[in-house]
């Protein structure tokens, strides 16, 4: 037998390769010491990851998740399977499997039409679109997305982001990660509160990585944890 558990790093997540033919309990043993060893590379960052090498059952999907969260500081975001995160910008059902319920993007889209970019939107790329632009990864510093309806990004938000460009005031911006550049919601600029620095003067992009919401209210763009609207 080789290597039980081998990590290949990917674009957008983590890729476990797995032993066939170890018994699963001494598997998710070896697992959780692989992830345990690894904890400081990850930064707090919710990843996503996916199963190859060994075919597992949902049963034993769920008992790797449990254990990672409970013995680790590690966020699993969601699971990939059969790297079907190539497809997922033109399949709905397949989106709605590949990310975590409590983004609930669904519930925030609505019916609404939508422009997919199934990757992270690099320094340098200025995306826009009349529809709602869902971006499946990071919005990078120096990139720009815009739309004449609603931002969503689905990682993290570190570039800008412009919602409502046409002056449509229900327009909003959402991400899983929220530390814009700026962002901007029809002719309205929002403000963040200063974060605390890292080491060395830099922003750690982790910590505590929630949801959130940019709306207008009473002419004021204000931002809340997402998880309120849910």
């Amino acid at each position: 037998m080789g290597v039980p558990v081998v990590f290949k790093g990917g674009k957008n997540y983590l890729t476990l390769v797995l032993d066939q033919e170890l018994e699963f309990s001494e598997l998710l043993g070896e697992i959780l010491s692989k992830f345990r060893m690894s904890e400081k590379f990850f930064m707090n960052e919710p990843i996503a990851i996916m199963f190859e090498g060994r075919k597992l059952s949902e049963k034993e999907q769920l008992q790797i998740l449990d254990a990672i969260d409970c013995y680790t500081q590690i966020t699993i975001s969601t699971v990939i399977e059969n790297d079907r995160i190539k497809e997922y910008a033109s399949n709905e059902a397949l989106r709605r499997n590949l990310y975590p319920e409590e983004f609930e993007i669904d519930h925030f889209l609505g019916e609404a039409v939508c422009t997919y970019i199934p990757r992270d939107v690099e320094a340098g790329e200025h995306i826009s679109s009349e529809n709602t632009v869902v971006v499946f990864g990071n919005v990078e510093k120096g990139a720009i997305v815009s739309s004449d309806e609603h931002v969503v990004v689905i990682g993290g938000l570190y570039g800008q982001a412009i919602a409502g460009q046409n002056g449509q005031t229900e327009s909003r911006i959402y991400a899983s990660c929220f530390y814009p550049e700026n962002f901007r919601i029809c002719e309205r600029l929002g403000t963040l509160k200063k974060k605390k620095k890292g080491i060395f003067g830099l922003n750690k992009r982790k910590s505590g990585c929630r949801p959130k919401i940019a709306y207008l209210s009473d002419g004021a763009i204000q931002i809340d944890d997402y998880s309120q609207y849910i």
